[in-house]
């Protein structure tokens, strides 16, 4: 009787494990342009992001390998295993693929806008007016 009470709660526990992926935050790039970075962090059963300097919060799913998270533009996950990060448009767009690493959340916001500053500086050189 014993085993089956073990077996029935961790049924219960296992989908989930919301827990562990609390408080992560990650910054995510393919070292493309600054507008595909992305900012990730996990708290409290949600993910907030950040992209294209929106800052948006929802509800994530952890599963095994991956977490995974939805809105009205897009699906996005994130790879538990190779931290790599995907986002597939509703409106089928080709799919982001991104390398993430774990980094604060408000320094991954700053170092995307550090690196969309400098691109926009490079960007205006020899600019006449």
């Amino acid at each position: 009787m014993t085993r089956l009470a073990i077996i029935f709660s961790l049924l219960f526990v296992t989908p989930a494990w919301a827990g562990e992926v609390d408080g992560n935050s990650f910054f995510c790039s393919n070292g493309g342009p600054p507008s595909q970075d992305r900012a990730i962090l996990f708290k409290n059963d949600k993910v907030k992001y950040w992209i294209y300097g929106v800052s948006l919060s929802t509800h994530y799913i952890a599963f095994d390998r991956s977490v995974g998270w939805s809105d009205n533009v897009a699906y996005y996950a994130l790879d538990r295993k190779t931290l790599e990060y995907s986002e597939l448009s509703k409106k089928r767009l080709p799919e982001i693929r991104l390398k993430c690493r774990f980094m604060d959340f408000s320094e991954a916001i700053n170092l995307i806008k550090e690196r969309d500053k400098r691109r926009s500086l490079n960007a205006r050189k020899g600019n006449q007016f």
